[in-house]
């Protein structure tokens, strides 16, 4: 019993003690063709200096933000926290402060669907 108590409390400690990776943010913007317009793209990564095995990549959808710009990195609190945990979070900005609003009143299968077609 003691000694697999022992076992337990040092499996706590090095799955608990744990420091979580520095984050790096990079950010690039790509470009939509079909609707003229840049896309843009925060990259978090935990930085290390040999690679993680089977590190995870999570794409990050912050919502509709009402077209305000900048929702791609507003959620860094969450992204950052992901990135510390070694997975690879790429958080892409859907819509711009240029695009017209959704609408947000009525049967949404009808009044979206016009952005739905054209990949809004």
């Amino acid at each position: 019993m003691l000694k697999n108590l022992i076992l337990l409390v040092f499996f706590a400690q090095s799955v608990l003690g744990q420091t979580p990776y520095t984050v790096q943010l990079d950010t690039l913007t790509l470009f939509d063709n079909t609707r003229n317009r840049p896309v843009p793209v925060a990259l978090y990564s935990p930085k290390v200096t040999k690679g993680i095995k089977k590190q995870k990549l999570v794409i990050f959808s912050h919502g509709y933000g009402q077209n305000k710009g900048g929702d791609y990195v507003a959620y860094s609190y969450l992204t950052e926290k992901l990135a510390s945990e070694g997975h690879f979070v790429a958080s892409i900005q859907h819509e711009l402060p240029s695009d017209s609003l959704m609408p947000l009143v009525g049967v949404p299968q009808v009044v979206r669907r016009p952005f739905w077609e054209r990949g809004a």
